[in-house]
C-alpha cells in the first residue's frame, strides 16, 4: 500500500485494500470455527485460569535474577495482527483502548514492536484517500475492509459472552484475561475503529 500511496497509484492501494478485505474475511471462517475444538466450558475453567497475571508480589525466577516479576494476563491484544490491521487502515484508538493496546506491544518480540511503529509511520491510507475525494472505487474499497474488520469484532464479542460472561455466571468475574473490562473495551475498540469509515 505504501509504494501505491508514494507513487500515486491507486490500483495499487485498492489491491492492497481488497487483499486486507479477503484476509480479515479468512479469519472470520476460523473465528466460527472456534467451537467445534474449544469447548467453552473447558476454556473458562481449564484453559483461562493458568493464562491469569502475577501480580504482588509476583514472581522469582530462579536463575534469572532475584527480583520479583509481574506480568499483565495473556490478552489477545499482545498479538500484532489486529493492530497491524488498524495501523495498515490509519485506525487510531485513544484514552484507555489506544493505552491499552500499546501496553500489550511490551509483550511482542521486539521485531513486532518495530513493524507497527514504522506501519503507523509511514504514510496514512485514510488520509491518502481522504484527498482524493473524486474517488469513489477506493473509498468504497476502503470502507469495505473497514467494515469487515467491524463485523470480524462484532464475532468476537460474541465469542467473548459465551465464553466469558455465559461462563461466569451473574455471580462471575466481568474482565478479560487481559484484566480489562472486556465487554467495554472490545465495544469501543469496535467503535473507534469503525468511526474512521469515509463518507
Amino acid at each position: 500500500m505504501r509504494e501505491g500511496i508514494g507513487a500515486d497509484r491507486p490500483e495499487l492501494v485498492s489491491d492492497a485494500l481488497v487483499r486486507i478485505r479477503d484476509a480479515v474475511e479468512a479469519m472470520m471462517a476460523t473465528l466460527r470455527r472456534i467451537p467445534e475444538r474449544c469447548d467453552p466450558y473447558v476454556y473458562y475453567h481449564r484453559v483461562r485460569p493458568p493464562m491469569g497475571a502475577w501480580g504482588e508480589p509476583g514472581v522469582v525466577y530462579e536463575g534469572v535474577g532475584t527480583a520479583p516479576r509481574n506480568w499483565d494476563a495473556a490478552s489477545g491484544a499482545q498479538s500484532e495482527l489486529l493492530q497491524t490491521l488498524d495501523a495498515a487502515l490509519g485506525v487510531r484508538h485513544g484514552g484507555e483502548t489506544g493505552g491499552f493496546l500499546r501496553g500489550m506491544r511490551a509483550y511482542m518480540p521486539p521485531g513486532h514492536r518495530r513493524f507497527l511503529t514504522a506501519l503507523e509511520a509511514g504514510p496514512s491510507v485514510r488520509d491518502h484517500i481522504v484527498a482524493r475525494d473524486d474517488d469513489e472505487k477506493l473509498r468504497g474499497r476502503y470502507n469495505d475492509a473497514v467494515d469487515v474488520l467491524d463485523t470480524f469484532r462484532r464475532s468476537h464479542m460474541g465469542l467473548t459472552v459465551r465464553y466469558l460472561s455465559k461462563q461466569a455466571g451473574p455471580e462471575g468475574v466481568g474482565y478479560g484475561t487481559g484484566g480489562t473490562d472486556f465487554v467495554h473495551f472490545l465495544h469501543d475498540t469496535r467503535l473507534e475503529a469503525s468511526a474512521h469509515r469515509i463518507d
